[in-house]
């Protein structure tokens, strides 16, 4: 699964254009379907899959390190006391995870 899902990240990272600006979904499908030659569905089932794979790596407690991106992983903040900003009431807020995003030194030089 691991090695599919590098295949299939780096396939979407690789066709975006270095120069793109791509601020929304519909724009990186357009941009991979016009840069890797195939139609607009096959683009959008693409990234729809890497986007999947991400999330079900992280929902089962993996990471996921694109070489030369960056790496997705899972973070868990620890249960912890906490006051209702309305009343002043003492809460107790629950523990939970929630995605994180560590970009490479690469990805980093090349934004600098």
């Amino acid at each position: 699964m691991k090695r599919r899902l590098m295949f299939i990240a780096l396939l979407c990272v690789t066709c975006v254009s270095s120069t793109a600006s791509a601020q929304e979904e519909s724009d990186i499908y357009a941009r991979i379907a016009r840069n890797s030659g195939v139609p607009r569905a096959v683009a959008k089932q693409q990234v729809e899959t890497v986007f999947e794979a991400i999330k079900e790596e992280l929902k089962e407690g993996e990471s996921v390190s694109i070489r030369t991106f960056g790496r997705f992983y899972a973070q868990k903040r620890e249960a912890r006391k906490g006051r209702n900003p309305s009343t002043g009431e003492a809460i107790e807020i629950p523990s939970k995870r929630y995605p994180r995003f560590s970009s490479s030194d690469s990805f980093k030089r090349y934004l600098n």
